[in-house]
């Protein structure tokens, strides 16, 4: 509202909720990159122990299968996805689902109250055009 200076009505209202919703479910993509990033040192210590014995049995070293790698845009496009998708992707908790989809139905609906605009005609006036009013 303070960017339109109080206009509001119908585009504004589906543009603050398509943006509340993008910007609450998104919000999911730092937390799974941090809880990623913490668990990604373990689970690769633990293939490292399982892979070594496994390695030492083969008779042909160099052998090893790699994935390849996503490009940045496909990674990016990837976690914009899921990110979109995480409050319904979050219901196969079902208490923490519901609890962050009544989160994002709140923040939608006051989105939508608050762009409404005012209804209200901001009128100033009357004024004396007489010249006895100017000459004070």
């Amino acid at each position: 509202m303070l960017g339109s200076k109080g206009i509001g009505g119908r585009r504004y209202q589906i543009a603050a909720v398509a943006l509340t919703y993008a910007a609450v479910s998104v919000a999911a993509v730092p937390i799974w990159i941090s809880a990623y990033v913490k668990a990604k040192p373990e689970s690769q210590s633990i293939q490292l122990k399982q892979q070594q014995p496994a390695n030492a049995a083969d008779d042909q070293p160099g052998q090893t299968q790699t994935k390849p790698k996503p490009g940045l845009g496909a990674a990016l496009l990837t976690l914009l996805a899921l990110g979109l998708a995480s409050p319904f992707l979050e219901l196969q908790d079902p208490v923490h689902g519901l609890i962050g989809l009544v989160i994002l139905l709140v923040g939608i609906r006051i989105a939508w109250q608050i762009t409404v605009g005012s209804r209200r005609a901001d009128i100033q006036g009357p004024y004396e055009n007489s010249t006895a009013a100017s000459m004070r």
